[in-house]
């Protein structure tokens, strides 16, 4: 009924709960990710949130279908201990977004927390902030950035995030100014409060 009145974008926890999700495994005799695939309702527009407790053939009709994941570090460190298999969705090539969830307050901090809890995979600062600003953007905000350049033009709405530099508890000094070490200077040193303005569309 949502889609068929113009709602695309789903966002759906499922999985979360290891007793839930027997129990509806045992009702149904699937899992809740082949029963909502069955009604079409697992697409590019679908999100699941947190999904701990997923099997090959969910982790295959996510990847099918191109669906994507939200993870929420302070919540997944807080509500279990259950190790998360983001490794399985990097391996699928599942499309990861990192979010607050409903305990963090400073989704830079948790992007921190996510990558001090996943040190083995050595994920690059370019990808965590890829997965915290362009993967959202486009999963959720319809931006098409295929193309994108990240640069300024003549008559191009700006999508900025500005950062003020002249804050003297945020000193700024990357180990020199290649993409690469800027990245990893903002993954290790960034917080909410060195962001002054933000810019959307060009307002």
């Amino acid at each position: 009924e949502l889609r068929a009145h113009g709602v695309r974008n789903l966002f759906m926890e499922i999985a979360v709960n290891k007793e839930v999700t027997e129990n509806f495994r045992l009702t149904f005799r699937k899992s809740v990710v082949s029963v909502l695939n069955e009604y079409g309702l697992i697409d590019q527009y679908t999100s699941l949130i947190n999904p701990l407790y997923l099997d090959y053939n969910d982790l295959k009709i996510i990847t099918e279908k191109k669906a994507n994941i939200i993870l929420c570090p302070r919540d997944l460190n807080y509500f279990t201990n259950r190790y998360f298999p983001i490794d399985d969705f990097i391996g699928h090539g599942i499309r990861f977004s990192i979010a607050t969830g409903w305990l963090g307050e400073d989704l830079l901090k948790d992007v921190r927390l996510f990558r001090n809890r996943y040190k083995e995979l050595n994920l690059s600062s370019i990808d965590l902030l890829m997965a915290i600003t362009k993967i959202p953007y486009k999963l959720y905000f319809n931006g098409d950035n295929s193309g994108y350049d990240f640069s300024l033009d003549i008559n191009k709405q700006a999508d900025m995030i500005m950062i003020d530099i002249s804050d003297t508890r945020f000193q700024f000094f990357p180990e020199d100014f290649e993409f690469r070490n800027v990245c990893d200077f903002l993954v290790d040193n960034l917080t909410a409060y060195n962001v002054s303005d933000v810019i959307i569309g060009g307002r």
